[in-house]
């Protein structure tokens, strides 16, 4: 699930997310991409696909077998966290698609997806890092910074599925044994291999 951005904010209202998930499914490329390798997997994504709710959770987004992807105007302020949330949960979607057997409940698919989503939709480039108070002034410190925005946020979210027992920590300890083989998994934003 995509975890919005800073406390301090004025959030959209569902008309005008609705408006831009119309826009971002028109222009956004990792959107673009996304649509067309889940069209290629037999989903057909469009507007309607997308839920624009007002939620109680601390969560941008969501996305659920049973309704689709799920966005949270409340928790968005921008059309560029507009285009992130549906990016993360669009990657959670593709995931769920392309695995013939796809079990959330299953505490380390769950985590994998939720690493390729944090690093893979801009939630955890620079910027969206600097406005959530995360960078430190000493830019020694900045050469991880985006391996451990992932980390951070992908514990999160595993923490909050009911099937992962431990808590955050039993989540941290699960994203941390999948870290490194599930950045590495950038499909479908790459080539295929040469065969």
């Amino acid at each position: 699930s995509y975890t919005g951005a800073c406390a301090m904010s004025i959030s959209l209202t569902k008309d005008e997310v609705e408006g831009m998930v119309k826009k971002v499914l028109s222009n956004s490329e990792p959107v673009k991409t996304l649509v067309k390798s889940l069209s290629d997997l037999g989903h057909q994504i469009n507007a309607e696909y997308f839920r624009v709710l007002s939620c109680g959770s601390k969560i941008g987004g969501g996305f659920t077998l049973d309704s689709g992807i799920i966005l949270c105007h409340n928790r968005l302020d921008t059309y560029t966290e507009v285009e992130q949330a549906m990016v993360h949960e669009l990657i959670h979607c593709y995931d769920n698609f392309r695995v013939k057997y796809f079990d959330w409940s299953d505490c380390k698919q769950h985590a994998c997806s939720e690493i390729r989503a944090a690093s893979l939709s801009g939630d955890c480039n620079f910027s969206q890092e600097l406005s959530r108070g995360n960078v430190s002034p000493n830019p020694l410190t900045w050469s991880d910074l985006h391996d451990r925005c992932v980390r951070r946020r992908a514990a999160l979210s595993v923490a909050m599925n009911p099937a992962c027992r431990g808590g955050s920590v039993g989540a941290s300890v699960i994203v941390d044994s999948e870290l490194q083989r599930c950045l590495a998994d950038r499909s479908p934003f790459e080539a295929p291999p040469p065969s």
